[in-house]
């Protein structure tokens, strides 16, 4: 039996205002005369979405209205050498008096520039890559001019193994890797000897400008890239638990568990709770110890038959 026709009257203004709706919230005039349509395409491992202004009446094209590109990631691989544009920061000590700018007097051309930036890819994500970048110190700072820790999170970069005409300043990191360039792209490709700085990992994500075809790392070259940077990454982290009196090889490694078994003091170890109190006095341990007052007056009250309303 079907229903009555004051039922199905109801159904259709509903949709009908849910259409009105939709048609609002994209700015699209609510009598339907323009309507977006979108496309999809993959062009050269990139995922392209427009969404084209149509004209409903003669169903004409006006133009493409919004569009978004994201790369497929099995388009890259560990080692591959990309370009893709990395952000940095701007500052000229030698700028002019301004009292009326004040601190926006401190930088020339804007306190945030961008470049395209040679980088090595470690590994992807769901998001991207993660990136190595690569410098030349070709400009007003030279690896000469960088102290002993600095050039120990780089690691020297070359084109061929001529170890006889290269001053190998990252001697730390054993012979410079050997990377291979595309020959199609020499004439903005990186230059023929490079550093790789450990210390600014980089993440390139998919929906970025890059450039994938510009070289590689052979798989022996990439093992040791990775093996040079888990080599920095544990140094890095062993001094950080020193700065609160910590020795990080004693502290033990915490396994997630199941969000139904709640938080436990147990999950930390009493160095971590000093590390913590360092700077938080006192905040750490009270969360904890609140916590556990409560758990016990819940349980005691439900022992003795209280029930909370």
């Amino acid at each position: 039996m079907s229903g009555s026709p004051s039922r199905q009257s109801k159904r259709v203004t509903a949709k009908e205002k849910k259409v009105i709706d939709e048609r609002k919230a994209q700015g699209l005039p609510e009598d339907g005369s323009y309507d977006f349509r979108l496309e999809v395409e993959m062009i050269r491992g990139i995922r392209t979405q427009r969404k084209r202004l149509i004209r409903t009446k003669d169903n004409v094209s006006l133009g493409v209205w919004a569009c978004n590109q994201a790369w497929d990631l099995k388009k890259f691989y560990p080692g591959q050498i990309i370009r893709a544009i990395r952000p940095y920061s701007e500052s000229n000590i030698d700028v002019k008096f301004n009292e009326l700018g004040g601190n926006n007097g401190m930088t020339s051309d804007g306190g945030v520039g961008a470049k395209n930036r040679y980088m090595i890819v470690l590994w992807k994500t769901n998001y991207g890559l993660y990136c190595i970048p690569m410098f030349t110190f070709s400009g007003v700072i030279s690896v000469n001019h960088l102290d002993k820790d600095r050039v120990g999170e780089l690691v020297t970069m070359v084109t061929e193994d001529k170890r006889d005409e290269i001053i190998d300043h990252t001697a730390w990191a054993g012979l410079p890797l050997i990377m291979n360039l595309n020959p199609s792209m020499l004439g903005a490709a990186p230059s023929q000897i490079a550093y790789a700085d450990l210390s600014r990992p980089y993440w390139v994500g998919k929906t970025e400008q890059i450039t994938d075809k510009v070289g590689s790392l052979d798989g022996d070259e990439y093992l040791r890239l990775v093996c040079l940077f888990e080599q920095k990454q544990k140094t890095w982290i062993e001094n950080s638990f020193k700065e609160f009196g910590v020795d990080y090889i004693n502290v033990p490694s915490i396994t997630p568990t199941p969000l139904s078994d709640g938080r436990t003091d147990r999950d930390y170890g009493p160095n971590i709770m000093v590390m913590a109190d360092h700077v938080f006095n006192g905040q750490y341990n009270s969360k904890f110890k609140v916590q556990r007052i409560k758990k016990k007056h819940d349980e005691a009250a439900k022992n003795r038959g209280v029930v909370k309303k």
